[in-house]
């Protein structure tokens, strides 16, 4: 594949009182990506405020972060491989600490945590296990999320013919699953056979549900 080039600006804040209109200055920053399958998210990786570059291939993650000029290295920060072949992702701030975290379903059987300001390995910490269903590759999908609206990160996690939905306890471990069960949705992708560069695959979609207290005893 050949690699196409991303260029983003970032308007840099002026200082001090501006009498008069003034145009911001403008840093660029020159990213190549994948001309298929990398994504670009800006997400705050360490919690300094600053939105700091993400981006996503079939490598792995490479993580960027905002330099004092407004700018992003031509290099990632750091990298962190795919841990597997087969793995749900999603960005998601599962701490409550302000800064996003990269979360891996790995394998259809357990659930990671990575951070992404280098704390910590490329392993991260198992916060979840669970034998659930996954496409080939690798898919992303919000499977990390507050369902009841408590402020604290859920597990949503796809299983044969049912979603099973953890619930985080205030010590923050999980609750026993509560299983919905219904189809899952999974779309097919069979590209154009005439087409040599044609896609092959499916993706697997965690519906947008929430749980509430519809009868008033707080449960």
């Amino acid at each position: 594949m050949n690699p196409s080039a991303a260029v983003l600006f970032w308007p840099l804040a002026l200082a001090g009182p501006t009498p008069v209109a003034q145009t911001a200055d403008v840093a660029t920053s020159t990213i190549h990506v994948d001309d298929t399958d990398g994504r670009l998210g800006l997400v705050d990786v360490d919690g300094d405020g600053d939105a700091d570059l993400v981006l996503v291939d079939p490598s792995g993650i490479a993580v960027r972060e905002l330099r004092a000029d407004g700018t992003f290295a031509a290099e990632p920060d750091r990298r962190i491989a795919w841990p597997s072949a087969d793995a749900g992702w999603t960005l998601v701030d599962a701490d409550g600490n302000g800064t996003v975290e990269l979360a891996l379903y790995v394998d259809a059987e357990r659930v990671r945590i990575v951070p992404l300001d280098g704390s910590a390995t490329d392993a991260g910490r198992v916060e979840l296990e669970f034998a659930g269903e996954l496409p080939r590759g690798h898919v992303r999908m919000d499977f990390l999320r507050d369902v009841n609206g408590d402020g604290r990160v859920d597990a949503v996690l796809p299983s044969f013919g049912a979603y099973s939905i953890f619930l985080r306890n205030e010590d923050g471990g999980f609750a026993e699953p509560l299983r919905v069960r219904f189809e899952s949705d999974i779309d097919f992708s069979f590209g154009a056979p005439d087409e040599l560069d044609a896609v092959f695959g499916r993706e697997i979609v965690v519906p947008w549900f929430s749980l509430e207290d519809v009868g008033g005893d707080g449960d």
